[in-house]
């Protein structure tokens, strides 16, 4: 009976601790916040959250069918309702 079994590559990183204070402080920005989902026009699948200081334009590639697009998430600000 062989018994060998097959080793995953995996890399792992050390986060030093100025970038895990960005981090959280990155995290502690957005507490509070509303977050819009963005999803595939296509699928439907959840490509990204963006929150409400978000802009610009980001290229997005959805992981179920492959599709590429760019978004302009200006396009995809919450309308207030009144």
């Amino acid at each position: 009976m062989n018994t060998k079994t097959k080793r995953l590559s995996i890399r792992q990183f050390e986060i030093t601790p100025e970038v895990l204070a960005r981090i959280r402080g990155d995290i502690d920005a957005v507490q509070g916040e509303q977050s819009k989902d963005i999803r595939c026009a296509y699928c439907g699948r959840l490509i990204l959250r963006k929150f409400p200081d978000a802009q610009g334009h980001i290229s997005g590639k959805c992981a179920k069918c492959g599709r590429e697009y760019t978004i302009n998430v200006a396009n995809w600000r919450r309308v207030p309702q009144y």
